[in-house]
């Protein structure tokens, strides 16, 4: 699977654009060389690493497996998830200082509606929340792309 963006390369810098210090929205992104049996997608959008604890930026899940692009700040076509910022939706970068590195990770997924799974158990609990979100996509993920950036103030 393969992920990109008109918007900037792999491994280079966020446009001020999709951060607290521009617009605040997120970019375009488009996928392709789905595998086999995928159902449908889910989209994470998180910080890594030293100097600030990860944060997840974006969730997004239930896209449905037709849909291979979604255009600069929408429309999302799936369920978006509270991010750790308290809001639903999209929260770009705003890092105090230093640099930091983002990853925009698309998911194939091998379920078409996903269900959240208890972090501890592996036992289905119905909702996803920003909790879950990763441990659920991991009982169904069959492959993933992403795209790693740098932003710095």
């Amino acid at each position: 699977m393969i992920v990109r963006s008109n918007d900037f390369e792999n491994e280079g810098k966020l446009p001020v654009k999709f951060t607290c210090d521009g617009e605040n929205i997120f970019p375009h992104l488009e996928w392709s060389d789905v595998p086999e049996g995928t159902k449908s997608f889910a989209i994470l959008f998180q910080s890594w690493g030293e100097p600030v604890p990860s944060h997840k930026h974006w969730l997004v899940y239930n896209i449905p497996k037709d849909v291979r692009e979604i255009p600069q700040n929408g429309p999302v076509p799936g369920i978006e998830v509270l991010n750790d910022f308290g809001w639903l939706g999209y929260t770009g970068p705003c890092p105090s200082k230093g640099e930091q590195t983002y990853y925009f990770t698309v998911y194939a997924l091998n379920v078409e509606k996903l269900e959240g799974v208890d972090i501890f158990t592996r036992e289905k609990v119905g909702s996803v929340d920003r909790a879950n979100f990763v441990t659920s996509i991991n009982q169904v993920q069959i492959a993933y792309a992403e795209i790693a950036l740098k932003y710095s103030k």
